[in-house]
């Protein structure tokens, strides 16, 4: 210790010569688990617990429901049939999924040609 009592530090130059850990990276690295698929378990309503109102009302919504899903379906329809490259964009979704076939490809293919000569 010097006079002033603080600890004093030595480095000495053999230390840095002890042996360092060495790191490996292997090319493989552990699976990693798939994660486990989660299904989900639809719920049944008891008719039971609902009151007539309530009844009333659920029966009223679907038929809303389905009364807009109609009329959103015709008006798309329409659309689709005014318009050639809806309908191009529609049958291009169909052949993606396999479901473009006969006529329907047939049609789907002059209109391309059609849109490719513009």
């Amino acid at each position: 210790m010097t006079d002033n009592m603080m600890p004093e530090l030595t480095l000495e130059p053999t230390a840095a010569a002890e042996a360092v850990p060495q790191l490996t990276l292997e090319p493989t690295a552990p699976e990693v688990p798939e994660p486990e698929e989660k299904k989900i378990e639809p719920v049944e309503m008891d008719e039971k617990l609902l009151t007539d109102e309530e009844k009333k009302s659920r029966e009223e919504s679907s038929a809303k429901v389905d009364k807009l899903r109609g009329e959103r379906t015709a008006r798309l329809t329409e659309i689709g049939k005014e318009n050639k490259l809806v309908k191009q964009v529609i049958d291009l979704a169909l052949l993606s999924n396999g479901m473009l076939k006969g006529e329907n490809l047939t049609n789907f293919i002059r209109r391309s040609i059609e849109l490719i000569e513009k």
